[in-house]
């Protein structure tokens, strides 16, 4: 097979590596193909290069990994630090891939593109990689593992949403790599996220809470992340933050269908619903006296957001009790009628 001279007809070429790879002999595509592949992958041209980065995992598929390996390693380790970050960003998603397919056979392949992708300078690329661990958790817990100082960078990292994809992966770190683990090197920086100065990164953690809660129980979650939830409801934060935990207070209760997403401010309380959606519905507060102790302080704190100082958090304590007060039984209904009558008064 020859590299035809145009361009435009390289560029076509390449879009049909995948198609090729499939339908030819594995005898070809470990071979003469290989070399096709090869010469697209040192193109001048960022897109042709591009567009044989994306079919590399097809070849490897098809072509095996001992060929593969063989024909593509040196030219895959020049595009690691290809000029253009797209280009990295491909070859990186390549080497995760095949490791989770194809397991720790291909660590000493793929590990060192990995390693490099966490001190990539383009937050994209670091993205990429941060995104794919979710699958390695699953797959090759114990790389992971290995990675952990790449990830606990990566969970500070200036790009907010390099922070955002480090704490969605939480609850598969938690699951597939046990609670110790978890405790031991995420749990400081999981706990901060929810007071990271970006609301994206704030609503990423939100987000994770019923999983979260789930692995760890409903009194180990009260004891160690709660307290930061609920001290966000001191008079000293922002009104903002405030409103938006008390939301939090309000996803205890299964009534999904009474949050508004209208606006960005209102979508980190409705991700904070997690939390408390989880809380309620995992216990029963009449089986267990922690978990209607609990279940007491919940609404002692949205009835102390109806005595805060600015009117918005008022109103968010009020909305926050109505949508809870089905779930409660009559003498708590009782005590809620109390206070939102006094409320009115004002």
């Amino acid at each position: 097979m020859r590299i035809v001279c145009c361009e435009k007809h390289r560029y076509a070429l390449t879009q049909g590596i995948d198609k090729l790879a499939r339908s030819l002999p594995q005898s070809v595509v470990s071979g003469e193909f290989l070399s096709l592949v090869n010469n697209v992958l040192q193109d001048p041209e960022t897109e042709v290069r591009m567009v044989a980065c994306k079919h590399l995992f097809t070849c490897f598929e098809h072509a095996g990994a001992e060929p593969f390996r063989t024909a593509l390693l040196n030219t895959l380790t020049q595009l690691s630090t290809d000029i253009q970050y797209n280009v990295r960003q491909l070859i990186v998603q390549c080497a995760a891939r095949i490791l989770t397919t194809a397991g720790t056979s291909e660590l000493e392949f793929s590990q060192p593109f990995i390693e490099e992708a966490f001190k990539d300078e383009r937050a994209e690329v670091r993205l990429t990689i941060v995104e794919h661990m979710r699958d390695m958790a699953a797959s090759v817990p114990d790389v992971v593992r290995s990675l952990t100082p790449s990830l606990k960078s990566a969970s500070f990292d200036n790009a907010w949403r390099v922070r955002k994809a480090v704490v969605l992966i939480m609850p598969d770190l938690l699951k597939h790599l046990g609670q110790e683990y978890f405790v031991e090197n995420f749990l400081s920086s999981y706990i901060n996220c929810f007071q990271d100065a970006v609301a994206e990164v704030r609503a990423a953690a939100a987000t994770t809470i019923p999983a979260v809660a789930s692995s760890v129980g409903v009194a180990f979650f009260k004891e160690k992340v709660f307290p930061t939830l609920r001290a966000l409801l001191q008079p000293s934060t922002l009104y903002l933050v405030r409103t938006n935990t008390l939301e939090a207070i309000r996803v205890c209760f299964p009534n999904r269908q009474a949050i508004c997403s209208c606006c960005r401010v209102s979508c980190f309380r409705l991700l904070c619903w997690g939390f408390m959606q989880y809380m309620l519905e995992a216990v029963d507060p009449e089986e267990s006296d922690a978990a209607n102790s609990f279940q007491d302080e919940l609404i002692n704190l949205a009835l102390s957001g109806t005595q805060d100082v600015v009117p918005n958090v008022r109103i968010m304590a009020v909305q926050v009790l109505g949508a809870v007060a089905a779930r409660l039984n009559s003498e708590k209904r009782a005590n809620l009628r109390s206070a939102l009558q006094n409320l009115g008064a004002q």
